[in-house]
């Protein structure tokens, strides 16, 4: 009996093997990375005899989370059946050009040379990591430079379809927009094909993605703009080709069946809590100080230290004396006498000492 003919007899006892047995038997994913003892972060429903293994990353290079990514494994125990989580992906790019009208000036050379070097110096950081510099804004691309370079090199797309679900998950977050920024977003469920150990083999991604694109803002001649991408972590799952479509709804269950552990997300609700408030009470610092800048710029700059009216900015007043304290333009008392302590005459309008009268 040759090769294939194997594969072929054994293919339908793995389908039915998957399809009668119950997802029953229960993985724990640790996070052994983000708190002072290890703890339950997540459970999850495998068939039984599957290999699994999974753990919550704190401690990786950049990624599509600020803060974890969820790692995680299952297949049959002859590999030809199964399902991951891998961590997405994050894309930046600054970009700055030349407003239309705006004669040459070494300063904006300087601003744009500024520019390519931050977008260097983030390239360079993020380095061997899940991040990069570049403005990523279709599906096309992401599938290009994120999935295909991890596949095998046989790999071709037979069909990309709308992921209903998740795109209305996207909308719910994003579909209201934001100031000053152009949000895209899209959720595709991409069917890939390829030979895996000698087998025709389907695989089915989940690609979800949302990306901010600031709208240009004229910094002094220099239309300056940033692109961030992000994509949301990869959701995979693979049979081969002629079971695909009844195996691969079955395997997709097991993603539904991953459940948060109670202590681990009211942990990880708490850290999420602390810094939106940390973002809030720097955002709040940040106007203040703003508002202290622009008054100072008014009272010293546009009034030259008067204020409209007739007062003077910076002065102070002696309420309870009832009379008020005379001071210059940067709120220092004015003297009443010359440097011999002798009082100082009588001025007019024009700073002109007033003669008495004969």
């Amino acid at each position: 009996m040759g090769l294939r003919h194997v594969y072929r007899f054994l293919f339908p006892i793995t389908v039915c093997m998957l399809a009668t047995q119950a997802l029953a038997e229960r993985f724990d994913i640790v996070d052994g990375e983000g708190f002072e003892r290890r703890i339950v972060a997540k459970t999850v429903d495998v068939p039984n005899g599957w290999q699994t293994s999974g753990r919550i990353a704190w401690n990786k290079p950049c990624s599509s989370n600020d803060l974890f990514e969820t790692i995680f494994l299952t297949y049959s125990p002859d590999g030809r059946i199964g399902a991951r989580i891998m961590p997405g992906y994050q894309f930046f790019q600054d970009t700055s050009r030349l407003a239309p009208g705006y004669p040459y000036d070494p300063f904006i050379e300087i601003m744009m040379t500024h520019s390519e070097s931050s977008n260097r110096e983030m390239a360079s950081q993020f380095r061997g990591s899940n991040c990069a510099v570049a403005d990523i804004l279709d599906n096309q691309t992401i599938i290009d430079t994120v999935v295909l370079k991890n596949r095998p090199s046989d790999t071709r797309i037979v069909a990309i379809h709308q992921d209903e679900a998740g795109l209305n998950n996207l909308k719910n977050v994003f579909g209201t927009g934001m100031p000053g920024a152009r949000v895209r977003f899209d959720a595709r469920v991409v069917e890939m094909q390829y030979m895996r150990r000698g087998v025709p083999t389907t695989e089915w991604l989940f690609l979800s993605w949302y990306n901010f694109t600031q709208e240009p803002l004229d910094m002094g001649g220099v239309l300056s703009s940033s692109s961030h991408t992000v994509v949301e972590p990869l959701r995979l799952a693979w049979a081969p080709t002629e079971q695909a479509q009844s195996v691969l709804p079955q395997v997709l269950k097991i993603f539904g069946s991953m459940r948060s552990a109670p202590d681990w997300q009211r942990r990880i609700d708490e850290i999420y809590r602390k810094s939106a408030e940390d973002r809030r009470k720097a955002q709040k610092e940040r106007d203040a100080a703003s508002d202290r800048n622009v008054r100072d710029f008014i009272d010293n700059v546009i009034w030259e230290g008067e204020r409209p009216g007739g007062g003077v900015s910076g002065g102070s007043t002696d309420i309870g004396s009832g009379s008020a304290e005379e001071t210059d333009a940067y709120g220092d008392p004015v003297a009443k006498t010359d440097i011999w302590g002798e009082p100082l005459p009588e001025t007019d309008v024009w700073g002109e000492p007033i003669k008495p009268e004969e």
